[in-house]
């Protein structure tokens, strides 16, 4: 806290009264020259204080709290041993006072011992207000995080809708769906509901940070029944998710786009097709989330990267440092999430 000439002139000697004040309560025989000698004593120590603190001050904002308290410290035993000299002399000056060793031991003695009692205080208070900034900082910290996070949710929202809503993929769908009519209604209709299911798990859960896996994988694999109409044969798909890991929560749309990079990447490009496998299971407290493709992989500087930077910005801002994303290339491409196991039911 800084305080203006008016304002530390004021403390000073508001502080120097009540200090002398106290001291001729204790001995009231010879109160006049106790008041002013105590006056003169305590006025001089809070003003060398403040004339150090001023001095130092540019130094003090650069420091520690640790370093501040220490700081503060050295600060107060050099300014209370400068005005103790200066109030020994004037006393001598003014009332006569015999300077001796035990006059000028008793009067560090008691200078320090009311300087220990109020950096007892300050200290308290330095802490507290440290502790209050701290306390700010990370309520900062977290809104910010917050408001980034949402930016991302936000973002990968409409990426989703952008994707789904693709007329390339609503109109290859629809051809699809048509085509499909005359020869296996039954089949069409159930198209129908997973392209519909599909449209709403985007609308309505894209904005959740957490969901159950098992949404999550239904609409996996809605998607990836979808997109089989247009590939056939080419596009095979494995999907192996453990009992025990159903329930937990993860990121909503968090496995979707990675399965949309295998086709883009690994099925389009290659006139064969190719497998897509998803394994999901629980290793100690992570869940490890394994997409793999047949393809050759992709650079992660095009729009592939970006979809993967994204969900390790996601994953960063969930987990900290207790989720990943990997990616391996051994002949085929593999792209592995770790992240805590949390239950979700709901």
């Amino acid at each position: 806290m800084k305080f203006g000439f008016k304002r530390a002139f004021l403390v000073s000697t508001i502080a120097a009264i009540i200090i002398a004040v106290s001291m001729t309560v204790i001995n009231p025989s010879d109160w006049r020259r106790l008041f002013c000698i105590s006056f003169i004593y305590s006025y001089l120590i809070s003003s060398m204080n403040n004339l150090l603190y001023r001095i130092s001050g540019k130094l003090l904002d650069k420091l520690s709290g640790p370093q501040k308290l220490f700081t503060t410290v050295i600060r107060a035993i050099l300014g209370t041993s400068i005005a103790s000299f200066f109030g020994i002399m004037l006393d001598h000056i003014l009332f006569g006072a015999v300077i001796n060793f035990v006059y000028i031991r008793d009067v560090l003695i008691l200078n320090f011992t009311i300087v220990s009692i109020i950096l007892g205080f300050a200290a308290v208070f330095l802490s507290l207000e440290l502790k209050n900034e701290r306390i700010a900082a990370q309520l900062q910290q977290k809104e910010i995080e917050k408001k980034k996070l949402e930016v991302l949710k936000l973002h990968a929202e409409l990426e989703a809708l952008q994707t789904k809503i693709n007329p390339h993929f609503l109109f290859n769908t629809l051809n699809s769906i048509a085509s499909l009519i005359p020869l296996d209604p039954v089949a069409a209709e159930s198209m129908v509901e997973k392209l519909s299911a599909l449209f709403r798990y985007t609308l309505l859960k894209a904005g959740n940070a957490i969901v159950p896996l098992s949404e999550e994988i239904d609409i996996v694999r809605s998607y990836l029944e979808i997109e089989k109409l247009r590939f056939g044969k080419r596009l095979e798909y494995e999907i192996s998710v453990a009992p025990d890991v159903e329930d937990a929560g993860i990121p909503a749309l968090l496995i979707q786009p990675l399965v949309e990079n295998s086709i883009k990447y690994a099925i389009g490009p290659d006139i064969k097709g190719g497998l897509i496998e998803i394994e999901i299971k629980r290793k100690d407290n992570n869940i490890l989330i394994d997409v793999k493709d047949s393809g050759k992989g992709f650079t992660e500087d095009g729009s592939a990267g970006f979809g993967l930077k994204s969900i390790r910005e996601r994953l960063s801002l969930l987990y900290k440092e207790y989720a990943s994303l990997e990616i391996f290339h051994d002949g085929k491409t593999n792209v592995l999430i770790t992240l805590p196991f949390e239950e979700k039911t709901q």
